[in-house]
């Protein structure tokens, strides 16, 4: 909440246990300045995250709640509190921990108290600051929130004072909200609250689609399915003009890959018949793999990690660059 340049949420795309960041701010034209923040970076689609992350940056007061931020896991006030109007921020503790019900929430504000320590500071840190509590105000608007709305909190600081100087505090305060019983859905919070944010921005990044045990076992058998049938193609003394090739199952689990996945042919079996892209003969012990063109003289076994049609198999976490030992 105040997202503002965007910083905190630039830094926070990049932790793979977050699925959807919500900044709103006031400033709409801040936002658009700063869009491109949000967005997927090239190392993004070349080294996904390993979970969905949707990011939006809306229009929006903090005194005023929207019911898509209903039940957040986590809500962020850095350095916002200060900058309202006394008659805003006596909204805020009904939006926030009224309305929105967080589970957790994070404050932070200046500790007017450390403001001694800058040279020349006369007054407040910002010209647009409207107040600067010191460390016992603070607590206890805090410690009011707690008793009204059921949150627990916790006080900590930002910024050491340097040596001589602890009494001052930190140079700014945090608070940390707990929610203190799970919040039951109420049907009639929409009819109440509503959307009243208007979106600016949003970005989706793209993210490694998990992949079941038994599809990722069929597409590393698969692949050395291939590798087997290219190896024998090449190999005069296995044309024998018939119209498949047959490989026995039993030879995929030579391959570590395989064998870590799997330690029987049944299991291979099952796992083949689930794909529907193998056919085996009527035992369930041979892959029947039809033949395909005639090698070119420059190939080689090596060749099974380029990008042919017709051989090529996308495995999971695959590296068709290691050696295998009976290569």
């Amino acid at each position: 909440m105040g997202c503002a340049e965007c910083k905190l949420i630039q830094r926070l795309c990049k932790e793979g246990c977050i699925e959807e960041l919500v900044g709103v701010d006031v400033d709409e034209g801040l936002l658009k300045e700063r869009q491109h923040l949000i967005e997927p970076l090239t190392t993004d689609y070349l080294y996904p995250r390993p979970n969905p992350l949707n990011v939006k940056l809306m229009r929006g007061s903090i005194a005023q709640p929207d019911i898509r931020l209903y039940d957040f896991d986590l809500f962020t006030c850095i350095e916002v509190i200060e900058h309202l109007e006394g008659a805003i921020l006596e909204r805020v503790p009904s939006a926030v921990f009224g309305a929105l019900r967080p589970q957790v929430v994070l404050i932070t504000t200046p500790n007017v108290e450390f403001n001694v320590l800058f040279p020349g500071c006369a007054g407040y840190r910002h010209y647009d600051h409207k107040f600067e509590w010191t460390r016992r105000e603070f607590q206890e608007w805090c410690t009011g929130v707690c008793v009204r709305y059921q949150y627990s909190v916790e006080f900590s600081g930002i910024g050491t004072p340097p040596a001589g100087s602890e009494c001052l505090g930190h140079c700014s305060q945090v608070a940390k909200f707990t929610r203190c019983s799970s919040t039951e859905s109420d049907p009639t919070l929409s009819r109440t609250v509503g959307n009243s944010y208007t979106l600016v921005v949003e970005a989706n990044h793209p993210f490694r689609h998990a992949v079941a045990p038994t599809e990722k076992l069929s597409n590393e058998a698969q692949y050395y399915l291939r590798v087997l049938t290219k190896l024998k193609l090449k190999d005069e003394r296995d044309d024998d003009g018939s119209a498949a090739v047959l490989i026995p199952l039993v030879e995929l689990l030579t391959y570590r890959k395989v064998s870590e996945m799997c330690s029987s042919v049944a299991e291979l079996r099952e796992a083949l018949s689930h794909s529907g892209n193998v056919q085996l003969d009527p035992s369930g012990e041979y892959a029947v793999i039809p033949r395909q063109a005639e090698l070119s003289d420059n190939d080689s076994p090596s060749d099974a990690c380029d990008g042919e049609e017709n051989f090529w198999v996308q495995s999971a976490g695959m590296d068709c660059l290691e050696p295998e030992p009976d290569w």
